[in-house]
């Protein structure tokens, strides 16, 4: 059973002692450079002064993962022949690494505003995202008995429900994800798990072990005379009691105009469903379904496209050590009315299908950081253009993309 230690209590803890060495930093480069001892102790006085204050109003957390790995991938079986696989490539890649800083402030009466800004970032080469805080950023306010509602940068109830059945250390990062299958259809990502950018949502508080969760995208993409209407709408229903987890989520994008998917009036929409049982306090068996699909105008007319998939998940922990299994499964691309000459094959017989395998195992050197380890290949039937979500092989249609990492990964 993976840690159940409060990430609030060691973010807390670590805020804290970041507060000391900042300080105590500034000493050292005194005493080191023989001067200046005013100045630098003047400005970790500061620092400690501003934390200080900031700690009074209310709570404040630095906290993030840093995670880097040693990969390799290649992509080989191309439909077009050897020349279009992609031989072996050994890379260091940075999975999923992050920072943020989180806040409230207790107004009274059970209603805390609150608000929080994460961003990635790239440990293997120190470049930062773009947009710089481009994970869940957002301003919002928080009642204890009702919920939250939250406005900026919000995962969503599908998004949410995905990362809660993938084993993947953080979920979703790295190789061998199962976004790698269920976020597109045949390599053509449907942004349904992407975080929603100019977006509210509201999350309610647990109900006898029942959450509902609601979203709304705003539309900044119009264009006078176009018709284009384009916004993002959102919800979903979870129930957790005890051992069991039962979940339900659907995702409508209107008008996003995606390459390969439905153009004017287009929907694209997701329905997911979810269920994950602890069997023992060790063992962990999981499942999810999920359908997409595109609906409105293609090249040559009104049509719609579909894609089934579904996964199968377990986990098993003794002690120190986590081993994990998943497989997932893509149907072909079904397609209805005039959606022919739009990037995707179509029927039962197109040969769009894949199979993910992923194989990991976990050894925690403490609470907080872990050597991590992955192994997975995506099994693309000649049509089909499937390849990992994090940290693409580049893969041809029919091609096989395979991968092996081994990685640390620390949690402040």
């Amino acid at each position: 059973m993976r840690s159940s230690t409060s990430p609030r209590q060691s973010q807390v803890c670590l805020t804290l002692s970041a507060r000391v060495s900042i300080v105590s930093y500034w000493y050292d480069q005194y005493d080191n450079n023989n001067g200046g001892y005013v100045r630098r102790g003047l400005i970790g006085g500061v620092l400690w002064a501003l934390t200080a204050s900031a700690a009074a109003q209310g709570s404040v957390t630095l906290y993030g993962v840093a995670d880097a790995a040693v990969d390799y991938v290649s992509a080989k079986g191309a439909a077009a022949g050897s020349a279009a696989d992609k031989s072996g490539l050994t890379r260091l890649s940075s999975q999923g690494s992050y920072w943020g800083i989180r806040g409230s402030e207790d107004l009274g009466g059970g209603l805390d505003a609150i608000f929080q800004l994460e961003g990635n970032f790239s440990i293997d080469s120190g470049a930062s995202s773009t947009p710089f805080f481009n994970r869940d950023t957002f301003v919002g306010l928080r009642h204890r008995p009702v919920g939250a509602l939250t406005l900026g940068v919000n995962t969503t109830s599908v998004r949410a429900l995905g990362n809660a059945l993938d084993l993947t250390p953080g979920a979703n990062t790295g190789i061998g994800a199962l976004q790698s299958l269920v976020s597109s259809m045949n390599g053509i990502s449907t942004d349904h798990d992407s975080r929603l950018q100019n977006s509210v949502r509201y999350r309610s508080a647990s109900f006898y072990g029942v959450e509902i969760g609601a979203q709304y995208g705003f539309g900044e993409a119009r264009a006078e005379g176009t018709g284009r209407n384009d916004y993002v709408i959102g919800a979903g229903l979870a129930y957790s009691s005890g051992p069991l987890y039962i979940a339900y989520a659907y995702e409508d994008r209107h008008d996003k105009n995606k390459t390969g998917l439905a153009q004017a009036n287009g929907h694209d929409e997701k329905h997911r469903v979810g269920v994950k049982y602890q069997v023992t306090e060790q063992w962990l068996i999981g499942a999810l379904y999920d359908r997409s699909a595109s609906n409105g105008q293609f090249s040559n007319g009104d049509g719609r496209l579909r894609r089934d998939a579904w996964a199968l998940v377990t986990e098993y922990d003794w002690g120190v050590h986590e081993i994990y299994a998943m497989y997932a499964r893509a149907s072909d691309i079904s397609c209805q009315g005039a959606t022919a000459g739009n990037g995707v094959n179509c029927g039962s017989s197109s040969q769009t299908g894949a199979q993910l395998w992923t194989f990991g195992y976990n050894y925690n050197l403490s609470k907080r950081t872990m050597i991590r380890t992955t192994i997975s290949k995506i099994f693309n039937q000649a049509a089909a253009k499937y390849d990992f979500s994090n940290g693409r092989t580049g893969a041809a249609a029919g091609a096989d993309p395979f991968g092996v990492s081994v990685g640390l990964r620390h949690r402040f």
